[in-house]
């Protein structure tokens, strides 16, 4: 008879220890919205006539930071403070400009807001929970 407990508190110890292994390699779906988007312009400039998609000719730089100037894509004043880079009085009259060219950073900062729905996944977890337990009384 104590033979029969002992290898119950055996597999019963043995399953709680694996699911608790195995649970901790799952994932779960969580809801992630981004907030904003913040890059760095460099340079603002005019391509002049004969530039192209891949090369600027003649450029008119309208405006030019070396550290950058951060702005945030998503926000409401993004055109006004992507816009005060640079100004519009050294370009020269009577020449038309096809092509306008921004010098951005390679890397963007994406704020995210993150909603986890906790009680469900610990629900889910408690249910798997007891359908093993149901399964080891059957034993």
């Amino acid at each position: 008879m104590n033979i029969i407990k002992y290898k119950y508190k055996l597999l019963f110890t043995l399953t709680i220890l694996f699911t608790l292994l195995f649970n901790l390699n799952k994932s779960y779906a969580v809801n992630v919205t981004p907030t904003s988007y913040i890059n760095k312009i460099y340079s603002v400039m005019l391509c002049g006539p004969g530039s192209s998609l891949t090369s600027c000719v003649s450029p008119v730089i309208l405006g030019s930071e070396t550290d950058g100037k951060s702005f945030d894509l998503s926000s409401v004043t993004a055109g006004a403070s992507a816009g005060g880079m640079g100004s519009l009085s050294t370009v020269p009259y009577g020449t038309t400009y096809s092509f306008f060219q921004v010098i951005l950073d390679r890397q963007f900062t994406v704020l995210l807001k993150v909603v986890m729905e906790l009680e469900i996944v610990l629900q889910l977890q408690l249910q798997e929970m007891e359908q093993r337990q149901t399964i080891l009384r059957r034993l």
